[in-house]
């Protein structure tokens, strides 16, 4: 036969109690352990930031370093200045680019249109165009010369603006002046 305890009802919902009471209190152990570790953590964190933060701030301080910052920020300024003349430069130097009227390839086609009796003494170059004196040994290579000369593409007019009669030569030649005007140069250009 079985034995009746009318007590054990009493007896379970203690142990239940003491169950959900160590649980709680568990809980709240670990809680608190946490909330005290970051707190501890933390704080630590704090000092070793304030700490380096004042080791920052006594490199900063120190003379050496604010005579390379005012080095630096003198560097910085004068690059700024540079970079500011290189941008008008650079506009100025595209500019001459585009409009490149005296090159290697005029300079060829100038020395092909030369006739055999042709010599030059000087040839200048400017922003007007292209003044040539020479020697010949007759008109008519002077008259082929500046003829050769207008058929180049570059030069807008040839002009000879005079012919003289050398006779210190023991030839017996022509010393001539002459003017080229080049396309695409502008009248006010070197203003």
């Amino acid at each position: 036969m079985k034995d009746f305890n009318f007590f054990l009802p009493y007896l379970d919902n203690k142990k239940g109690k003491d169950n959900k009471r160590i649980h709680a209190m568990t809980a709240l152990s670990i809680l608190g352990i946490l909330v005290v570790g970051s707190l501890i953590y933390n704080t630590a964190y704090t000092f070793k930031l304030k700490y380096d933060i004042k080791n920052l701030q006594n490199t900063y301080n120190s003379s050496e370093n604010q005579e390379k910052l005012k080095e630096a920020e003198a560097l910085s300024r004068k690059y700024e200045i540079l970079d500011k003349y290189y941008e008008n430069v650079e506009l100025i130097y595209n500019s001459l680019e585009t409009k490149e009227v005296v090159n290697s390839k005029l300079m060829f086609d100038i020395s092909k249109s030369i006739p055999k009796e042709v010599s030059f003494k000087t040839m200048s170059i400017d922003s007007a165009g292209i003044q040539i004196q020479g020697l010949s040994e007759n008109r008519v290579a002077i008259g082929e010369l500046e003829h050769n000369l207008k058929n180049i593409s570059s030069i807008l007019d040839v002009h000879v603006n005079n012919i003289n009669s050398d006779t210190s030569s023991t030839t017996g030649g022509n010393s001539f002046s002459l003017k080229c005007t080049l396309k695409g140069v502008d009248k006010n250009e070197d203003k």
